[in-house]
C-alpha cells in the first residue's frame, strides 16, 4: 500500500451492528506516503488527519460531515473541494503554497489561512435567505499571492 497514489472512498459508509451509520476519523493517510489524490466525498468520515509534508495534491471532502479542518504543511495540495460541507465550522490551513483558490462553504464561522503564497482567491458565498450564521472571522497572513476575496450574496 505504500505505493498507492490515488484512493477513492467516495460514498463509503461504515455501519454498526444495528445498520446505523458510524462516523469515523480518517487517520490512516500517514501510512500512505505516495498518496496524491484522495476522494472521500459523500462518505461517513467526520474527521481527517493529514501528515505534515504530505504529497497530497487533490482532496475532495464534499458532502461529508467534517466539522473542522486543521491542515499544516501540505506543500503539494493544489485542490481542496469543500462543496456542501454543511457541518464544517472551522478551517485552518497553514503552509499550503500550491493551493490556488478556496471556496468557504456556508456555515463556516472561522477561517485561518497562513503561509499560502500561491493562494489567489477566496470565495465565501453568503445567501440572504441562509439560516446558518455567516462567517464570523477570516484571518489571512503571509498569503502574498492573494488577489481576490469575494463575499458575494
Amino acid at each position: 500500500m505504500e505505493s498507492l497514489v490515488e484512493l477513492d472512498l467516495s460514498g463509503f459508509t461504515l455501519l454498526n451492528n444495528n445498520s446505523q451509520v458510524v462516523y469515523k476519523r480518517l487517520d490512516f493517510i500517514s501510512n500512505l506516503p505516495s498518496l496524491e489524490v484522495l476522494d472521500i466525498s459523500g462518505s461517513s468520515f467526520n474527521d481527517i488527519i493529514l501528515p505534515e509534508s504530505g504529497i497530497l495534491k487533490y482532496l475532495d471532502l464534499s458532502d461529508t460531515r467534517i466539522t473542522s479542518i486543521n491542515f499544516s504543511g501540505q506543500p503539494m495540495l493544489e485542490t481542496l473541494n469543500l462543496d456542501n460541507c454543511v457541518y464544517l465550522e472551522y478551517i485552518s490551513l497553514t503552509n499550503c503554497p500550491k493551493l490556488k483558490s478556496l471556496t468557504i462553504p456556508n456555515g463556516v464561522k472561522t477561517v485561518f489561512l497562513a503561509d499560502c503564497p500561491g493562494l489567489e482567491s477566496i470565495t465565501c458565498p453568503f445567501y440572504k435567505e441562509q439560516v446558518i450564521s455567516p462567517l464570523e472571522s477570516l484571518t489571512v497572513s503571509a498569503c502574498e499571492g492573494l488577489k481576490t476575496i469575494n463575499l458575494s450574496g
